[in-house]
Parts: structure tokens; C-alpha cells; sequence
């Protein structure tokens, strides 16, 4: 390091050379042997080849909390409105499992298709550990609430789950897992 005639300090860059990086080749393209003995054509750097293919969805994580989210919101919206678990609560069931399959990364089928059980369980032992009588009329302690909601809104589980399936089997269109 050297200094200036006005006390400043800069850095000599007069001996240095400018170099590629070792690990990188040049963008020409190249001629290698495969292993049958044919060239192939290589033109793309070994730093590119080792980058992850960028995703392209909602990641799963993400995916369970905006279904939980939404299925808890849609079943306090139906106790609200009704004062029970109903109608209102199924239709926007079915509507969450089919915007979580849509929306999630296509790397993450198999958490889009366990997902509307798991989200269904959830809500039901939520609405029940707040009021077993918004999930099941005759339920008199927590886990009859919780299994009489399952049994009672059945329909709307397989309603969803089988949508949400439908999705995830349309997207994946025949790819390998």
C-alpha cells in the first residue's frame, strides 16, 4: 500500500492480473468423451451446473399454515354465522384443499396430497377443545366432539381430500417422483 501526495492511502494494482477462477471453464463449448465414445457438447460451467432448479410454488411449510389458517377461519366464520360447524365450514374446506394444491411446489405433491386430513383433524380438535356443541349436537366430553365432528362432516373431508388428490395427480402429469 502507498500513499498519496495528499495523505490519502490507495492500493497498487499495477502487478495484478486479471484470472477467471480455476473452477470455472470458459463459455466455448467443448468436445468430451461420453462413455459410449461419442463427443457430446459441454458448454456450461461447472458453477451453473451445480444450482438448484428455482422453485416454483408455495413451499410445503407455508402451503399447512395458510390451510390451517384458512380452514380455522372458515369454521369460526360458520360458528359465527350459524352456530355450529356446517355448511359454510365444507364449502370453504374444499375450496382450501384445492388452492393448497394448486399453489404448492411442484416438489411437494406428497404434502399436498396428506395435507386436507391432517388439516380437517386439526380444525376439529380445535372447534372442539372451544365448543364441543359447534361440532357435534350430542357430544358430551372432548373426544366425542372431536370423533363426531369427524364422522358428522365426513362428507366434506372426502369432498376435499378427493379434489385435492385430483389436483395433485393433474399437475404431476406423468413425471417421476
Amino acid at each position: 500500500m502507498a500513499t498519496t501526495e495528499t495523505g490519502g492511502s490507495y492500493y497498487d494494482l499495477s502487478n495484478v492480473q486479471a484470472q477467471a477462477p480455476s473452477t470455472t471453464r470458459a463459455y466455448a463449448p467443448e468436445r468430451a468423451a461420453a462413455p459410449g465414445g461419442d463427443s457430446v457438447f459441454q458448454s456450461v460451467p461447472d458453477a451453473i451446473k451445480d444450482v438448484p432448479a428455482a422453485r416454483t410454488g408455495v413451499p410445503a411449510r407455508g402451503t399447512v399454515i395458510v390451510s390451517l389458517v384458512g380452514a380455522l377461519l372458515a369454521a369460526v366464520l360458520d360458528i359465527e354465522l350459524t352456530g355450529a360447524v356446517g355448511l359454510v365450514f365444507g364449502m370453504c374446506f374444499v375450496i382450501v384443499c384445492v388452492v393448497a394444491a394448486l399453489a404448492i411446489d411442484d416438489r411437494d405433491f406428497f404434502t399436498a396430497a396428506v395435507l386436507p386430513p391432517l388439516v380437517f383433524a386439526a380444525t376439529m380438535l380445535v372447534v372442539a377443545a372451544g365448543s364441543r356443541d359447534a361440532v357435534s349436537s350430542d357430544a358430551t366430553t372432548f373426544s366425542q366432539g372431536v370423533l363426531g365432528g369427524l364422522a358428522y362432516h365426513a362428507g366434506w373431508l372426502v369432498g376435499g381430500y378427493g379434489a385435492a388428490l385430483l389436483v395433485v395427480v393433474s399437475r404431476a402429469g406423468g413425471r417421476p417422483s
